[in-house]
């Protein structure tokens, strides 16, 4: 996003979570996991987005410290912290939704 309307990288980094969250929740109760610890989706999908919204706060921690303090590339920050933040949000949804 922010490449394509100039947006700066933190708020693009956010608009592109928000998206996220939606289409990997569909995903993970679609395709990826097959059993499921709670049952209500309501409640399912409030915990998913508070792991989506601590994932964006270490996000852009991660992006900031990167960029900012130690002076890397954006999309070189952009790049570790999307791989951190992938495992991060795996193994939480994995661990809070989705076993039993």
């Amino acid at each position: 996003m922010k490449e394509w309307d100039g947006l700066n990288y933190l708020l693009s980094a956010t608009l592109a979570f928000i998206l996220g969250i939606i289409i990997n929740y569909q995903l993970s109760i679609h395709w990826i996991f097959d059993q499921r610890a709670i049952s209500n989706s309501y409640i399912e999908f409030l915990i998913v987005t508070l792991i989506g919204v601590i994932g964006i706060l270490l996000n852009l921690g991660i992006i900031f410290l990167l960029t900012e303090q130690l002076h890397m590339v954006y999309l070189h920050s952009k790049l570790a912290a999307t791989v951190i933040i992938f495992l991060f949000n795996f193994g939480a949804r994995k661990i809070c939704l989705f076993t039993n």
